[in-house]
């Protein structure tokens, strides 16, 4: 087992090394001096011991014009393994993760789907069968933690899960206690949105931006991650985040939440596709969706690739369906915007993943109803790490213990 605490007792100056080099893709010791103000020799000396312990390696050397190659250093992406969880209500999703944020290897369980809420996911027992079946396969020495994200409402601090409206039987449980007497690892917990936050901030297209907002447009549920500055804002008790239970009225639909009309209501692939089933009933017109699927007699009959054929055909019921759930995200983020004032603003989970076309209703109704001032030098885009995120961004928060 890798110790995730070993440099957090070491010299200030030789953890600083190992940082630099960690946000540095490639780095030399002479580089490595000017960032850190510290000399050759203790340079040489914190980076010798770093290589000696398998952290750091030499990753080949820049073009000399004229004496000796510096060489270039950094992590060794090999010196220790994270396994990341997904908790989600489309499915379970697994993966063991390298320090660089790389997948050796992935795995995903669907959940057992009936349409009936909370969805019947994978129980904690069976969650640690499949994590002792991972360790076997690649060997708990290469470990450094286990790390779980979950579409719920989460104690980030106490590692708890305390809501998860629409997964079934994971209410009120101290996770990370479990796995650590089960495993004896360090395990770590946030909610999906912020794993995925995490894995695009410091893997994908949100690096080196300081102020940005991850909203995921989930199967089952809708959230959002905010970072200011380069941290995560979690909150005063740690529950930042829940966009999906913005109200856009005081009346109509009571969400699980037991609020009306949330964002959630109107803007999840399962409402979206209930939305399309609905709207197919009432419609007595031309439509590719009836000439691809003659018979629908409840909304599973319709899947997400069945849906994109008929917009391609020119559904207008589909293309209606989603468009009014671009409205109503970008109407709510256009007032998240106003507020906060981001960067960046990136953009994931399934609905997205699987109807990227909704990017341009979400970016136009954000042009439409937020103030120009707030919309100076702010990029809005897909997230870049599709259906790998959430497992990579859980890894992510034992990767930032590691090194920071």
């Amino acid at each position: 087992m890798i110790d995730i605490n070993r440099y957090n007792q070491d010299t200030t100056k030789k953890k600083l090394v190992l940082q630099i080099i960690n946000k540095r893709a490639a780095i030399t010791r002479s580089e490595l001096c000017a960032e850190t103000g510290l000399s050759m020799t203790s340079v040489t000396k914190f980076t010798s011991s770093l290589i000696d312990d398998g952290i750091v390696q030499e990753k080949g050397s820049l073009e000399s014009t004229g004496g000796r190659k510096s060489v270039l250093l950094g992590i060794n992406p090999e010196y220790g393994y994270i396994i990341g969880i997904d908790l989600g209500g489309y499915a379970v999703k697994c993966g063991v993760i390298r320090m660089d944020g790389s997948l050796v290897a992935e795995w995903l369980i669907p959940n057992v789907d009936d349409n009936i809420m909370p969805i019947k996911c994978l129980d904690p027992d069976s969650l640690c069968d499949k994590i002792s079946d991972i360790l076997e396969q690649f060997g708990k020495d290469r470990f450094m933690a286990i790390c779980v994200g979950v579409s719920g409402m989460v104690d980030h601090a106490k590692g708890k899960i305390i809501f998860c409206p629409n997964i079934g039987g994971w209410d009120n449980i101290l996770l990370t206690d479990i796995l650590r007497e089960r495993f004896g690892l360090p395990a770590f917990l946030d909610t999906s949105a912020r794993c995925m936050a995490l894995a695009e901030q410091h893997f994908g297209a949100g690096k080196n931006v300081p102020n940005q907002i991850f909203i995921s447009l989930g199967s089952y549920d809708i959230a959002a991650a905010i970072i200011i500055e380069s941290q995560m804002f979690r909150g005063s008790h740690g529950f930042s985040g829940e966009f999906g239970h913005v109200m856009s009225s005081d009346q109509g639909v009571v969400c699980t939440c037991g609020n009306f009309d949330c964002l959630e209501l109107s803007a999840t692939m399962k409402m979206i596709l209930g939305k399309i089933y609905q709207d197919y009933n009432q419609y007595n017109g031309f439509s590719p969706l009836r000439q691809l699927l003659p018979i629908i007699t409840r909304s599973l009959d319709i899947t997400p690739a069945i849906v994109r054929k008929a917009m391609e055909s020119g559904d207008k019921q589909c293309y209606d369906a989603i468009n009014i759930a671009g409205v109503r995200v970008g109407t709510a983020l256009a007032n998240m915007l106003n507020i906060l004032n981001p960067e960046l603003v990136l953009i994931g989970g399934g609905v997205v993943e699987n109807f990227p076309s909704i990017m341009n209703t979400i970016q136009e109704t954000v042009r439409k109803r937020a103030l120009v001032t707030i919309q100076q030098n702010l990029d809005i885009r897909k997230a870049s790490l599709g259906w790998q995120g959430a497992v990579i961004g859980s890894a992510t928060l034992a990767l930032l213990t590691f090194f920071e």
